[in-house]
Parts: structure tokens; C-alpha cells; sequence
């Protein structure tokens, strides 16, 4: 696990599940449905401001000071994965700057606009084609997947 002393230098922290499973100290297999609270609130209490658990197929958690919940991908056609995570990461980050500059922030808006951008990468073949512009973001609608975390 990471030091504590590294977690208050901290406001976002955008993870996998084996990633929240390292720094947290726990086995891989250790985060599911029933933990996935419980890590993010560990986080939250060493100082963090907001925490994003990317769930692959099963969406991503997200938590801050305003409240915790999962929110579920998209039913989509799968062609390739590749570059799913760094798209979400992307999308994630951009709209917290896209939101910053307006004044804003709102952590649930960010998680379900990553959501979006990572469903169009994945419809698509390569890591760089699939990467989604803001406006087909802002087009994007799907229903969401049944998979349960």
C-alpha cells in the first residue's frame, strides 16, 4: 500500500479495482459490490477529495464529500477494449476542467461523461480511432448494461 502520508497531497484519485486493491492493501478479489464504499471512504478519510474506482464492464464507483454510488456502463457492441481506461481517465479529467472553468464541480457528471466516452471506444477497433470527441460524447445514448458489480 502507499504511504498515508502521499494521500492528503491528494484531491482526485481515478483507479481500476486492482489498483484500489494495492493501495488499499487488499487482495484483487477483496473488491466487489460490498467493499467498494468502504475503500473509497478509506481514501476519503486520508484526505482525498474525490475517488473514481473504474469497474470495467460493470461501470465505475465514484465517491466524495456529497455522497458515493456505482454508476453502470452502457449496453453497447464490444468490437475492442483497447484504450477504454485511458479514454475514461481522459474524459474524466477533461470535464473536471471543463467544469472547473465554469465554477462547478460535480464528480457524478464527470464518472457518467467517462462512461460515455469509454462505450464509444470500445463500439470502435484501435486504442487512438476509437477515442471519442467531445461532441459525439454529447450525442451518445445507449441504455445501460444489466452487469452487476
Amino acid at each position: 500500500p502507499v504511504g498515508n502520508c502521499f494521500y492528503r497531497h491528494l484531491t482526485h484519485l481515478l483507479v481500476n479495482e486492482s489498483e484500489a486493491a494495492i493501495m488499499s492493501g487488499r487482495d484483487r478479489d477483496e473488491v466487489n459490490q460490498e467493499s467498494l464504499s468502504t475503500i473509497a471512504h478509506e481514501f476519503l478519510d486520508r484526505g482525498m477529495k474525490n475517488v473514481v474506482i473504474t469497474l470495467a464492464a460493470k461501470g465505475a464507483f465514484y465517491a466524495n464529500a456529497d455522497g458515493s454510488a456505482h454508476y453502470p456502463t452502457y449496453n453497447v457492441i464490444i468490437k475492442d477494449t483497447t484504450g477504454a481506461g485511458d479514454t475514461f481517465t481522459g474524459a474524466c479529467s477533461s470535464d473536471y476542467l471543463r467544469q472547473k472553468a465554469k465554477g462547478t464541480w460535480d464528480i457524478r457528471s464527470a464518472v457518467v461523461r467517462a462512461n460515455k466516452a469509454a462505450a464509444i471506444t470500445i463500439m470502435n477497433v484501435g486504442a487512438q480511432d476509437g477515442i471519442p470527441w467531445s461532441d459525439e460524447i454529447d450525442r451518445f445514448d445507449a441504455p445501460h448494461s444489466e452487469a452487476s458489480i
